[in-house]
C-alpha cells in the first residue's frame, strides 16, 4: 500500500469536478470542501474556521510551526495528535486546506510542499501544451 499526499487528492476530485457535472452534485451534496471554494475565504474566515475545531492559530505562531513542518500536511497531522482531536475525515480536511491556504498567503517565500506541487503542476500543464521552455523554466524555478 502506498500513500498519496492530501494536495494530489484534492486535485483529482477538483479535476473531476470540472469534467464531470454529476460527481460535482454530489460533492457539493455531500457538504465536502475543496481547496478552490476554501480560496475564496478570507484569512479571517479561515482563521475562524480552525477555531471551530478549537485550533488556534495567528501569523505568529503559524510563521513559527512553518519552520517545523514540510507541509500543511504534515502540520495538520501533528495539530490533530497532539490536541487530541477527534472528528470526521471532512471536518479533518478543513483543518488541512485552512492551513494550506493561510501558508500560501502569509508565507509565499517559505514554500511548502503543497506549494511546490502545485508549481510542479503548472509545469506538466505547460508541457501538455508543447511548451517544454515554459515548463523547464517553472521546474527549474522549485
Amino acid at each position: 500500500m502506498f500513500d498519496i499526499s492530501y494536495i494530489a487528492i484534492h486535485r483529482m476530485v477538483e479535476d473531476r469536478m470540472k469534467t464531470d457535472k454529476r460527481y460535482l452534485k454530489e460533492i457539493e451534496k455531500s457538504g465536502r470542501i475543496v481547496l478552490s471554494s476554501a480560496r475564496k475565504m478570507s484569512d479571517t474566515e479561515l482563521i475562524e474556521k480552525l477555531q471551530t475545531f478549537d485550533v488556534r492559530l495567528d501569523r505568529k505562531i503559524f510563521g513559527e510551526l512553518s519552520k517545523r513542518f514540510l507541509s500543511a500536511e504534515e502540520m495538520s497531522e501533528w495539530i490533530i495528535q497532539k490536541q487530541n482531536l477527534k472528528f470526521k475525515r471532512m471536518e479533518e480536511d478543513w483543518i488541512w486546506i485552512c492551513l494550506t491556504i493561510l501558508w500560501e498567503r502569509w508565507f509565499p517565500d517559505r514554500p511548502s510542499l503543497e506549494m511546490i506541487d502545485d508549481r510542479m503542476q503548472e509545469g506538466y500543464e505547460k508541457l501538455s501544451k508543447k511548451d517544454c521552455a515554459g515548463a523547464c523554466k517553472i521546474w527549474l524555478e522549485i
